[in-house]
Parts: structure tokens; C-alpha cells; sequence
């Protein structure tokens, strides 16, 4: 009959290596930040475009534009994750890297999202928000009888 240290010592083992494995793999929202980066040329700072939940700037901007305060209430799911681009590449770069790691991707563009559904759930289905408020520039040439309006951009800023 085997004593019970030489049972306990694999068993042992085996626990440090599992949990060791844990700490070694990423969440999915740091598996997101490396992923977006590697797909674009300009550096993303962490601090100014991704925010999760425990982050003190998350409560804010979800808030930012938020047009129906009904969808703010405790019962309604947040983002895991609010990614805000500085430009177009960066928003390719989240919808590749979404569909690569299989994360569901909401977009929030200029404010008209008038029931939420952009920034809140009724399920508690997990999901990641591009947030494209960074995106709202509006060139209007007369020359050429044309106007380019970014996604982000309100209908103040248009008008």
C-alpha cells in the first residue's frame, strides 16, 4: 500500500502545474488589447483607449452618451470591455480581432441609439463595446459639392 505522502505529493504537482497554467493565460479582454495592436501600426495606449469595468474612467464614458437613462439601470448588462479607436484601422483591427477570439462586438456611433442597445443587454450574454466618439470629424468641401461625416460624429456637430 502506497503512504499517503507519495499520493499526496503528485496530487500536489498536478495542482501547482493547473493553477500555474491559470496565471499564465490571459483574459480575453488583455488577449483583445494584443490582438488590436499587432493588427495596426500606431501604437494604442491602454490607458486611453481600453477601458474595462473596474476601471475608474468605464461608469463615465458608458454614460457619455447615453440618450435613454432607463438603459442604465443595475439590471442591464455592461460591456466586459469599452474600446474607444483613435482611428479607422484600429476600428478593422477590433472586428478581426473580435471574430478571431469570438467576442460579440457592439458599435456606438453619434448619440442615436436611443434604446441602448448598443451599450446595454437584457441578457447577460457577454459583450465588447467600440465606442467610435473619437471618430466625429466632419469635412464639408464646397468645391467639390461634398461632405465626409465620421461615424462618431452627433447630429449637433453635423448640423
Amino acid at each position: 500500500m502506497p503512504s499517503s505522502s507519495s499520493v499526496i505529493l503528485p496530487v500536489f504537482c498536478a495542482l501547482l502545474l493547473l493553477s500555474a497554467s491559470w496565471a499564465a493565460s490571459d483574459s480575453i479582454e488583455e488577449e483583445f488589447y494584443h490582438c488590436v495592436c499587432s493588427n495596426t501600426d500606431i501604437s494604442i495606449p491602454i490607458s486611453e483607449a481600453f477601458f474595462i469595468q473596474n476601471n475608474s474612467a468605464f461608469t463615465s464614458i458608458l454614460e457619455s452618451t447615453a440618450q435613454n437613462l432607463r438603459c442604465l439601470v443595475q439590471s442591464r448588462h455592461k460591456p466586459e470591455l469599452i474600446f474607444k479607436p483613435l482611428d479607422e484601422f484600429q476600428v478593422q483591427a477590433a472586428v478581426i480581432c473580435a471574430r478571431k477570439l469570438g467576442i460579440q462586438l457592439r458599435v456606438r456611433s453619434g448619440g442615436h441609439d436611443y434604446e441602448g442597445l448598443s451599450y446595454t443587454s437584457e441578457t447577460k450574454s457577454s459583450f465588447f463595446l467600440i465606442d467610435l466618439a473619437n471618430l466625429r470629424s466632419v469635412n464639408v468641401s464646397i468645391a467639390e459639392n461634398s461632405a465626409w461625416v465620421q461615424a462618431g460624429a452627433t447630429l449637433g456637430e453635423v448640423y
